[in-house]
């Protein structure tokens, strides 16, 4: 029999698919999207399972190698894209500045008027929009942000 031939009835060695992981996984720090994250992964518990088994021929591995593949692509990308989008909407606040201002204290600059005013929160001045009327100097409380306007209340008021 030729060499293709017995390497198809004889099974790849573990050791590739082991290879074969690895690289997949060094592919995917060079590319976003998480994908080869998942071919690669499979590899690898592929290469650990034809340890522990007796040897089998590449058709049998390819196919095992296949079920894992998409097992892992479809149970892990989503979880992890769930996670990273969470990660995203709950994250530092990088580029939201006004959203770390979210239940903290700020002074009226200048009186609230007819729904709104200025206030200094976090160090800067914002404009702000709220209820009632407040004079200049008076405490608020920050309940929110739309845009670039903080959403306040009288402070122990709790309504914005």
């Amino acid at each position: 029999m030729d060499a293709f031939g017995d390497l198809w009835l004889s099974g790849v060695n573990p050791w590739w698919w082991l290879s074969l992981g690895v690289a997949l996984l060094a592919l995917e720090v060079m590319t976003a999207g998480f994908v080869l994250l998942w071919f690669g992964a499979a590899a690898l518990v592929a290469g650990l399972v034809f340890f522990a088994l007796p040897p089998m021929g590449l058709d049998m591995q390819l196919i095992a190698y296949a079920v894992l593949s998409m097992l892992a692509l479809a149970l892990g990308r989503p979880a992890l894209l769930r996670y990273v989008r969470q990660e995203h909407d709950t994250g530092s606040g990088l580029n939201q500045r006004g959203h770390s201002l979210i239940a903290t204290q700020a002074v009226m600059v200048t009186p609230l008027q007819n729904g709104s005013g200025r206030a200094r929160a976090g160090g800067e001045d914002w404009s702000v929009r709220g209820t009632g009327d407040l004079p200049a100097g008076a405490s608020v409380r920050v309940d929110g942000i739309e845009g670039n306007t903080l959403l306040v209340s009288a402070k122990g008021d709790g309504s914005a």
